[in-house]
């Protein structure tokens, strides 16, 4: 990995919060001792990363997994003929590639690629495994987790398999504007109309046509990259 340095080289962030107080609270880390915290300290380290530029690729020997600490990360798989299908888009204070802790010898599933100026943790996988034989609530957080992406991804396989695009979009709007603290009715974009196309596995000109018709509907309302959802309760009734 390029652009990389101890976390003790750079303590302060973007706002004078100390990444490593950042990191510390995190439930994969809150329940360490003081003892094994300082002992994990020398296997982290941090990274930067501009848009576009790869944190790992998919096939790739796993050595670690990252908390995010500024910025945005997407991570993706390519199919058979190049086409990208973005799995997830990792956001400031998230773990990503955790799960591959459990397995020996394992390779990276998906790739992982920076989407605007970022800043990464990387901790290493052998040091924080053997952490974990050792802390049964430290495992259970992990697990937990773990239990909620699992459930993420079970929704969005529904999401794929189950709507068509226009109800997958709505579902995502409505599951967005529930979750990001901005008003009940209110969704920042937090992705480009790209990747969301991706995410939502249609076309970019089809979303551009979705999002069109939902506004000539008056469902929706737009302002740069803020939606304001006019009538949700004929949106939920759409996905009935």
């Amino acid at each position: 990995m390029d652009n990389t340095e101890k976390p003790g080289e750079s303590n302060r962030g973007r706002k004078g919060i100390n990444p490593l107080e950042q990191v510390r609270s995190n439930p994969l880390f809150s329940s360490l001792s003081q003892e094994a915290w300082e002992g994990l300290l020398p296997h982290m380290a941090t990274l930067r990363l501009s848009p576009g530029q790869a944190v790992f690729y998919q096939g790739d020997p796993f050595r670690g997994f990252f908390v995010l600490l500024r910025g945005s990360v997407k991570l993706f798989r390519l199919a058979v003929d190049g086409q990208e299908k973005v799995i997830e888009l990792i956001r400031s204070g998230q773990t990503f590639a955790e799960a591959i802790l459990f397995s020996r010898g394992a390779l990276y599933p998906v790739s992982a690629e920076a989407t605007e100026e970022s800043r990464l943790l990387h901790i290493a996988a052998a040091p924080y495994r053997k952490i974990l034989e050792d802390s049964p609530e430290l495992c259970l957080n992990l697990l937990s987790g773990m239990s909620q992406k699992l459930h993420q991804l079970v929704l969005e396989i529904d999401r794929l398999t189950l709507q068509h695009a226009r109800e997958r979009l709505l579902s995502y709007l409505l599951q967005e504007a529930g979750s990001q603290g901005l008003g009940e009715n209110i969704v920042h974009l937090r992705m480009t109309r790209k990747i969301l196309a991706s995410r939502l596995s249609v076309q970019p000109e089809t979303l551009s046509r979705l999002f069109k018709m939902l506004k000539q509907e008056g469902l929706v309302e737009e302002s740069g990259k803020t939606l304001r959802i006019v009538d949700m309760e004929t949106m939920r009734r759409a996905l009935e």
